[in-house]
């Protein structure tokens, strides 16, 4: 069972009144949401992972032709040297 799993049965067995079987046995209420934690970073690391953010050299070709003179002043200004 993955981490989710087990803590929405915890939570599930916590809210049925088994809050002191699972102190003792799971480390209660903390226990479960540090498995609610962890099925949420897995969760994240999957999705980014398909979905790799990197930055992109060259610009990006969706920028309305309006614009581009606009992002091409601001980039020259941030690469001027400041005195």
């Amino acid at each position: 069972m993955t981490d989710l799993g087990q803590a929405i049965q915890q939570l599930q067995a916590l809210e049925q009144g088994d809050y002191d079987k699972e102190v003792a046995v799971e480390g209660g209420l903390e226990a479960v949401i540090q498995k609610f934690k962890n099925a949420e970073f897995s969760a994240r690391r999957t999705i980014e992972k398909d979905a790799m953010v990197r930055p992109v050299l060259g610009g990006n070709p969706d920028v309305p032709a309006d614009y581009k003179p606009l992002v091409s002043d601001y980039y020259k200004a941030l690469a001027e040297v400041k005195k």
